[in-house]
């Protein structure tokens, strides 16, 4: 189950791996690379897609109203 500040008050299930590999730029451009499981791997992935445009809602299913 997945939510997000961005959609305030939603949830729904996102199907994401349990583990990534990620290569990527530090803040002063240096390369870096890091591998990530379970609920980090998720975030980045979360993020990630915030990078491409894409909202969780956009893969979630399953979406609830939270009070």
């Amino acid at each position: 189950v997945e939510g997000c500040l961005s959609v305030p008050g939603k949830q729904g299930d996102v199907l994401r791996p349990y583990k990534i590999h990620v290569k990527a730029l530090d803040i002063k451009g240096e390369a870096f690379e890091l591998e990530a499981e379970e609920y980090f791997a998720r975030v980045i992935c979360h993020e990630y897609d915030h990078l491409e445009g894409i909202l969780y809602i956009d893969k979630a299913e399953n979406i609830e109203i939270q009070e």
